[in-house]
C-alpha cells in the first residue's frame, strides 16, 4: 500500500533519488544519461512527477507520454490530473476513461478525479454514476464513503444517502453511520424505504451501541407512526427485538413509552383485528420483557391480560400466565391511570361513535361532562347530611324536595333543575321535583359563593348507602364522602353502622366532621372521637374539631383537590364501560332494524308490485269495457247508415220525369240528394245516437257503481302501502259526470256537410252529363232518362254512406277520445306513485342489504372498534384495582 500511496501522492521519484545533494533534476537527469533501455521508463515517469510538482504541466505530460512499461496506466492518470491542471477538462475526461487497469487504488483515483471534474460540470447525474460505482468497488477507501455522504446529503438526494448509510452501518457497525441514519429518520428521510430494510441495519446498530440502538428505533418508529408502513414496521421491529441478540439489552427505557403510546393506537382503528392477531403476541411479549424491573411492568402485563380476555387463545400461554402471575403477586408496583387517558379513551369512542352515526345516550353524556369538571365532587352522607347541606349553600332547600332522589347541586349564575334521564334531560319545576321516582338523578344549579370559592359540588341523597341503585349512582359521581356528624346527637348505633359500612366499601376518602361539640362534655367529645376512629381507617380520616362547619369543609376540599384525580379516574372507568354497552346495545338495535328495514321494504316491494299489476289489471279492463262499449255504437251507426242512406239516395230516381232538363239534371238530384242526407243524419241518426249514448249512460252509471267498490279497496291499500292518497273517489265520479254532460250534447254537435253526390268526376257521372249536354233535346229524353234511372238506382253509393257516417260519428270520435284519455289519466297518477315508491322503497331495500352484508362482512367497521376499546378499558380497570389494592395495602 505505501508503493500505491507514492504513486497517488506522485512521489515515486523519491524513492529513486540518492544521498547526493544535487537537485532532484539533476539526479534524475544524470540517471536518465547513464540507464539502460528498461530503466529509462522508471525515471521518465519520475520526471514527470517532478515537472508536475513544479507546475509544469507541459513537460510532465510529455514525460509520462514516453513511459510504456506497468507504470503507463498511472501515468495516463497523471497526464490526465495535469490536463485538469490546464484545465483542459475534455481532454483529462477521454485520458482517464481510456484507462485500463487492475489496480483498484488506481481504479478508485480515477474515479475520483471524475468525480471532481463532473462536480466542476455540474453534471450531476455522471456524479452519480461514478461515485456510486466507487462505492461498490472500495467502500473501504479512505474518505470514499464521507465523500459520498457528503455528495448525496448536499445534493438532497436522501434516497441515496439512506442507502449508503444502512449499507455502511451493516459493514461497518460504526456508531457514525447509527448517527447518520438516525439523523435521517428524524428528518423522515426514511420513509419511502419499506421498514424491513432496516432490519439488518438496526441489528447492526445493536451490535456497535445499545443506547444509539434504541434512539434509532424510536427515530425510525416516530417516523413511520402516521405513513403508510406503520403496520409493516411494527412488525419489523418485533421481529428485530424479538431476536436473542438484541433480548440480552437490559434496559430497554428509551422504548418502552413507544410501546405503550403504539399499543394504544392500535387499538384505536389502526388495524384490524385479524392484521393485529400476528402482530399482538409478539408485541406483548416483547414489551413484557422491556419493562421488567420497571414501573412500567404492570401496565404491560394487565395489556396482555386484557387482550386475552377478549381474544381468548391468541397468545402463548406461558406469556399469559406471567402476566396473571405478575398482577397478583407484585400489587406493590401497581400503576395510576391517568386521568387524561380515560379523557382520551372517552374521546375516541365519541368521535368514533359520531363517525359511524351511533348516539350517545344523554345521561352517559351529562355524567362524563359532569365528570370532566375540575372541581371536587363531594357526597353527603349521615343523618345530619340535610343540614350540613342547607349551612353549606345558604339556600332554602327542604329534605321533602330533595331527600327522596339523588341531587346533584352545582354552581352556576341562574337556579335550573334538570331530571337526568338516560335518554334525554329536561327542565322540571320545585314543585315537580316532589313527583320524580326515588332512583332519578337530579341536578340543581345555583348561585352559591361557597361552592364557586372552593371549587365544588354537592352529591346529596338520603339514605343512598342503604339502597344499591342509589349508592351506584352517588359512588359513580363522587370524589369523597362527607359523614356530618352532630356532636350534640351523639354518635347512634346507625349512625356508626353506616359510617362503617361506608369506610368499609365505598373505597373512596371519607371526610367525618363533628360540629356542635360546645352543646357537649369534654369526656363525651372524647368518646365519640374514640369510637369514630374505631371504625374510620386512619387514610380515610380526615377529622376536625371546628365547630364552624363551612370552614371545616372549605379546608378539607382544598386539601383533597390535588388527590381526586386518581378517584375520578375510578369514577370515570364505569361510564367507559356503560358507553360501550350503549354502543353495543345500539349496534345490536341497529343490526335489529335493518333486519326489519330488509324484510318490510322486501314485504312493500312485493306488495306495491302486486297493486301495480292490481290497478294496471284495473285500468286494462275499464279501458276494455269503454272502447267496446263505444265500438257497439259506432257499429250500430255504421250499419243503420248502411241499410238507409243507399235507399234513400236511390229514391231520388223518382223524381226524373222524360221532360226534365237533362241539362242540369244532375244539379238537381245532388241537391235533392243532399236534402235527405242531412235530414237523415240531423233527425234520424241523431235521434238514434241520443237513445243509444243516454243507454250508455246509465251502463256506465252501473259499471261505475261496482268500480266503485273495488276502486275504495285498491284506494285505502295504497293509503297503507305510500301514505298517499292518490286515487280519488270523487275524481273518479266527476269522471262520469263529465262524460254525461258531454254525451247529452252529443246529438246538437252533429253536422252534416253538403256532399258532391252527382257533381263526382267519375266516368259514369262524366257520360252522362256529356250526354245530357249534348242530347238534351226531347228527341234524346226518352234514352237519357232511361240511362239517369238506371244510373241513380243501381249506384251502391257507398263513398257518400262513409262520407255521411264520417260527418255523423265526428263528435262521437271526439268523445270517445277523450274519455279515454280521461281514463287513462286518472290511472296514470296512482301507477305513477306505486312506481316511485316502489324505486325508493327498492334503493332503500339495497341499502339496507348493502348495510347488513358490510355490517357482517367488515367486522373491523362496527364490532372490532368496541372490542379493542374494551381492551384498553380492561388494562385501565386492572391498573385501578391494583392500584387502589396497592394504596388500602399501605
Amino acid at each position: 500500500m505505501e508503493y500505491e500511496q507514492r504513486l497517488i501522492d506522485k512521489t515515486y521519484y523519491t524513492g529513486m533519488l540518492g544521498t547526493a545533494a544535487l537537485p532532484p533534476g539533476q539526479q534524475l537527469g544524470a540517471m536518465a544519461a547513464t540507464c539502460n533501455a528498461e530503466e529509462l521508463p522508471y525515471i521518465r515517469f519520475a520526471q514527470g512527477e517532478l515537472y508536475f510538482s513544479f507546475g509544469d504541466y507541459e513537460a510532465a505530460i510529455y514525460k509520462w507520454e514516453q513511459v510504456q512499461n506497468h507504470l503507463r496506466p498511472w501515468a495516463q492518470k497523471n497526464m490526465g490530473d495535469a490536463y485538469m491542471e490546464l484545465e483542459l477538462l475534455r481532454d483529462a475526461e477521454q485520458m482517464y476513461q481510456s484507462i485500463q487497469t487492475k489496480s483498484e487504488a488506481l481504479a478508485i483515483e480515477i474515479a475520483l478525479q471524475l468525480f471532481e471534474l463532473y462536480t466542476q460540470q455540474d453534471r450531476t447525474a455522471d456524479a452519480f454514476q461514478v461515485i456510486e460505482q466507487a462505492v461498490r468497488l472500495s467502500p473501504d477507501y479512505p474518505g470514499l464513503t464521507a465523500l459520498a455522504r457528503h455528495f448525496y446529503e448536499q445534493q438532497e438526494d436522501w434516497h441515496r444517502a439512506v442507502l449508503l448509510a444502512v449499507d455502511e452501518l451493516v459493514r461497518t457497525e460504526q456508531e457514525l453511520w447509527v448517527q447518520a441514519l438516525q439523523q435521517y429518520a428524524r428528518s423522515k428521510y426514511t420513509l419511502s424505504w419499506k421498514p424491513a430494510m432496516f432490519a439488518e441495519a438496526l441489528a447492526a446498530a445493536y451490535r456497535s451501541n445499545a443506547v444509539l440502538f434504541q434512539d434509532l428505533t424510536a427515530a425510525l418508529w416516530d417516523g413511520y407512526r402516521n405513513s403508510s408502513f406503520y403496520k409493516a414496521w411494527l412488525q419489523t421491529i418485533q421481529d428485530v427485538l424479538y431476536s436473542a441478540e438484541v433480548r440480552a439489552c437490559r434496559d430497554w427505557t428509551t422504548l418502552l413509552p413507544l410501546f405503550e403510546q403504539t399499543f394504544d393506537e392500535l387499538l384505536t382503528g389502526l388495524c384490524t383485528v385479524q392484521e393485529l392477531k400476528p402482530l399482538v403476541p409478539v408485541y406483548l411479549e416483547n414489551w413484557l420483557f422491556a419493562a421488567r424491573q420497571t414501573s412500567c411492568l404492570h401496565r404491560a402485563a394487565a395489556a396482555v391480560v386484557a387482550w386475552s380476555e377478549l381474544f381468548p387463545f391468541t397468545l402463548p400461554a406461558k406469556l399469559m400466565e406471567a402476566a396473571q402471575q405478575l398482577l397478583r403477586e407484585d400489587a406493590d408496583a401497581g400503576e395510576a391511570v391517568l386521568l387524561e387517558q380515560v379523557f382520551c379513551i372517552l374521546q375516541q369512542i365519541q368521535d368514533w361513535a359520531d363517525r359511524n352515526q351511533f348516539s350517545a345516550k344523554a345521561g352517559l353524556r351529562w355524567q362524563l361532562h359532569y365528570l370532566q369538571k375540575q372541581e371536587l365532587h363531594i357526597a353527603l352522607a349521615g343523618e345530619a347530611s340535610w343540614s350540613a347541606l342547607q349551612e353549606l349553600l345558604g339556600h332554602r332547600l327542604t329534605a321533602d324536595m330533595l331527600s327522596h332522589c339523588t341531587t346533584v347541586c352545582t354552581e352556576h349564575d341562574h337556579t335550573r333543575i334538570q331530571l337526568i334521564e338516560p335518554d334525554a334531560i329536561r327542565d322540571i319545576s320545585a314543585a315537580e321535583l316532589l313527583e320524580v321516582p326515588g332512583h332519578a338523578l337530579v341536578e340543581m344549579t345555583m348561585p352559591s359563593r361557597f361552592l364557586q370559592q372552593h371549587n365544588l359540588s354537592i352529591i346529596a341523597s338520603s339514605n343512598w348507602w342503604q339502597e344499591e341503585e342509589k349508592w351506584n349512582s352517588c359512588l359513580s359521581l363522587a370524589d369523597c364522602v362527607l359523614f356530618p356528624i352532630d356532636a350534640a346527637a351523639g354518635v347512634s348505633r346507625e349512625t356508626a353502622a353506616s359510617l362503617r359500612y361506608i369506610c368499609t366499601y365505598a373505597g373512596l376518602p371519607v371526610l367525618v366532621l363533628l360540629y356542635g361539640t360546645a352543646a357537649v362534655t369534654e369526656d363525651e367529645l372524647a368518646r365519640q372521637l374514640q369510637l369514630i376512629q374505631t371504625i374510620v381507617p386512619e387514610e380515610l380520616l380526615c377529622m376536625q374539631e371546628s365547630r364552624d362547619l363551612k370552614r371545616q369543609i372549605g379546608e378539607a376540599a382544598d386539601r383533597l383537590q390535588p388527590d381526586n384525580r386518581q378517584v375520578r379516574s375510578r369514577s370515570l372507568l364505569p361510564v367507559v364501560r356503560k358507553t360501550l354497552y350503549a354502543l353495543a346495545e345500539e349496534l345490536r338495535e341497529r343490526e335489529r332494524m335493518m333486519n326489519a328495514s330488509i324484510k318490510t321494504n322486501g314485504d312493500l316491494l312485493l306488495s306495491m308490485g302486486e297493486m301495480e299489476n292490481e290497478l294496471a289489471v284495473c285500468e286494462r279492463g275499464q279501458l276494455q269495457a269503454l272502447r267496446a262499449s263505444l265500438e257497439q255504437i259506432r257499429d250500430a251507426v255504421k250499419r243503420d247508415a248502411k241499410k238507409r242512406l243507399p235507399a234513400l239516395l236511390r229514391g231520388c230516381a223518382n223524381l226524373l220525369q222524360p221532360d226534365s232538363d237533362f241539362r242540369s239534371v244532375h244539379m238537381m238530384l245532388n241537391e235533392a240528394m243532399n236534402e235527405r242526407v242531412q235530414l237523415y243524419i240531423t233527425q234520424t241518426a241523431a235521434g238514434k245516437l241520443q237513445m243509444q249514448m243516454q243507454n250508455w249512460i246509465e251502463e256506465q252509471r252501473q259499471r261505475m257503481r261496482e268500480q266503485t267498490s273495488i276502486l275504495r279497496g285498491l284506494r285505502k291499500t295504497i293509503q297503507n302501502l305510500c301514505g298517499e292518497d292518490c286515487l280519488n273517489l270523487e275524481t273518479y265520479i266527476g269522471i262520469f259526470s263529465r262524460w254525461e254532460q258531454e254525451a247529452s250534447r252529443l246529438p246538437y254537435e252533429v253536422q252534416a256537410e253538403h256532399i258532391n253526390i252527382l257533381l263526382r268526376s267519375t266516368p259514369g257521372q262524366l257520360l252522362l252529363k256529356g250526354a245530357g249536354k249534348l242530347l238534351g233535346g226531347r228527341q234524346g229524353n226518352a234514352l237519357l232518362y232511361s240511362q239517369y234511372k238506371k244510373y241513380i238506382e243501381g249506384e251502391d253509393y257507398e263513398a257518400v254512406v262513409e262520407q255521411a257516417i264520417a260527418a255523423l260519428l265526428q263528435p262521437f270520435e271526439q268523445f270517445a277520445r277523450m274519455a279515454e284519455e280521461q281514463l287513462e289519466q286518472y290511472f296514470r297518477d296512482p301507477i305513477g306513485v306505486l312506481k316511485r315508491m316502489n324505486e325508493e322503497t327498492h334503493l332503500r331495500l339495497q341499502e339496507s342489504r348493502q348495510a347488513y352484508g358490510d355490517m357482517k362482512a367488515k367486522p373491523e367497521l362496527y364490532e372490532e372498534p368496541l372490542l379493542l376499546f374494551e381492551v384498553r378499558l380492561r388494562q385501565y380497570e386492572m391498573l385501578c384495582n391494583s392500584y387502589r389494592s396497592r394504596m388500602q395495602a399501605q
